[in-house]
């Protein structure tokens, strides 16, 4: 049997044709085995990556929290440092209420003033007055309102004209000083209302 070249090479081809199908057809095999054991592996390791993921994300929301939590505190010990401070100022004025009605008390008493002159200094803190007169000895007196909110003196102890204040008693917030000065006895008191 002869077979013509075209039908000769024509076969050839379609061995050839065969042989690189069948070629292909094994690499192609081998190649999708390789993937598979690849792919695998990789899904594995998509896998540890996304729980990796999943734990930073939780580890992010804590910290979030954590934050959170530091900055309440930051403001509450702002606030609390605004409001020590607002005391302080407060208490500030106070004594110098104090320290000034004790001035106009001792000068009242040195000039020997009477009510109508020394009410001149009445002011919308401190009431100045001459309650009582008695045997040519007069008492002079002032009541300073309290801006303070706190009992006590939370910047420290005050001294007043010579005299330790906490040692004359617990200041009321929001209470009254009622400085006296009694000509009898040259004695000038203090007292928390």
């Amino acid at each position: 049997m002869y077979r013509s070249a075209k039908q000769s090479r024509s076969g050839s081809l379609s061995r050839k044709r065969r042989l690189i199908a069948l070629t292909a057809a094994v690499s192609l095999s081998a190649l999708l085995f390789t993937a598979c054991d690849s792919s695998k592996e990789l899904q594995q390791e998509l896998l540890e990556i996304k729980n990796e993921i999943v734990e930073m994300k939780n580890d992010i929301g804590e910290l979030k929290n954590e934050i959170g939590e530091l900055k309440k505190i930051e403001d509450e010990k702002k606030s609390e440092e605004t409001e020590k401070a607002l005391e302080e100022r407060l208490e500030a004025t106070d004594a110098a209420n104090i320290r000034s009605a004790y001035a106009v008390i001792q000068s009242a008493a040195l000039m020997q003033d009477d009510l109508t002159t020394i009410a001149k200094n009445n002011n919308s803190t401190t009431t100045f007055t001459v309650p009582s007169e008695s045997e040519g000895f007069r008492k002079y007196q002032a009541v300073v309102l309290m801006k303070q909110t706190q009992n006590d003196w939370q910047s420290g102890a005050q001294d007043i004209g010579g005299i330790n204040v906490p040692a004359i008693g617990t200041v009321i917030g929001g209470g009254t000083c009622t400085i006296v000065y009694d000509q009898s006895t040259n004695a000038t008191t203090l007292s928390w209302g």
